[in-house]
């Protein structure tokens, strides 16, 4: 179910360095949708304090980037308002881009802590992390669709797609593929 008002579309990154573990860990996957949801509830229960709030989210995590690299990071559909315990609508048109940053990277982090606990190469990338992005990790919440028309629309193209749009590709001899992205960065279009 879906509600009819405006919906925001955010994008929790992981960095780098974390993601070969995560591609040996596959089940990580799951914890990352999981613990985006929970931050997200927690972020409207400290707006709401004592109305009992309810979050209406979506979350897609996707595995790959552009390029085709494996480059997880967890799409989210919220909308702009909440339900509270006798279903009454509260309109909330702002998130706080340093709270989702930061709890984004507590959250991510924790996860390592707790799953790599005995790896030191983990646990000095986990300080690292805290020393070198001390405004957390990158999240965008720059997308707003306006009705739950668009918003399904919108994250439906995340859950029905293929990894390379056919309109992509540019060549597949039965062995290669040969395809084209948008670098995010540079904006220009590169060919793999």
């Amino acid at each position: 179910m879906i509600l009819d008002v405006s919906h925001r579309h955010m994008v929790f990154t992981v960095p780098e360095e974390l993601r070969g573990y995560i591609y040996c860990q596959r089940d990580i996957i799951k914890e990352l949708s999981d613990k985006v949801a929970e931050l997200i509830q927690r972020y409207i229960d400290k707006k709401g304090k004592i109305h009992e709030y309810e979050a209406g989210i979506i979350i897609v995590v996707h595995t790959f980037g552009r390029d085709m690299s494996f480059n997880p990071h967890v799409h989210t559909l919220i909308a702009e308002g909440v339900l509270d315990k006798y279903h009454q609508w509260s309109k909330v048109g702002y998130f706080s881009y340093k709270y989702l940053r930061k709890a984004w990277q507590k959250v991510l982090l924790d996860i390592f802590k707790e799953r790599f606990s005995d790896n030191p190469k983990v646990q000095n990338l986990i300080r690292y992390f805290y020393r070198r992005y001390k405004e957390g990790f990158y999240v965008n919440a720059e997308s707003r669709m306006n009705s739950a028309r668009g918003a399904a629309k919108y994250i439906g193209r995340y859950l029905a797609r293929p990894a390379i749009a056919e309109y992509r590709i540019l060549e597949y001899d039965g062995k290669k593929v040969k395809f084209w992205y948008e670098d995010h960065k540079t904006k220009k279009e590169l060919i793999i």
